[in-house]
């Protein structure tokens, strides 16, 4: 998972966004997708494990669930990673 995880991030990373507006807010937003559902898939869709996790609370991944308009049913359903 770890070595999927980094490879992912360096494909953010060396993508085109940099061509962009708003380069920064746009690579932290999806370094932060990535690893909220690496989190939820591990978890199966668990948002309370999903949060000790990561450290947050329960609001404010949902917050960001909703933000980044990640789909919960995609992870309850199965654990895709």
């Amino acid at each position: 998972m770890e070595k999927d995880f980094f490879k992912e991030l360096k494909k953010i990373i060396e993508s085109d966004l940099f061509l962009e507006r708003n380069f920064y807010k746009k690579v932290i937003e999806s370094i932060e997708r990535l690893l909220i559902e690496v989190v939820l898939g591990k978890t199966k869709g668990n948002q309370i494990k999903a949060t000790k996790i990561l450290g947050i609370n329960r609001n404010t991944l949902r917050i960001k669930i909703k933000k980044l308009k990640i789909n919960l049913k995609e992870y309850k359903l199965k654990n895709i990673f």
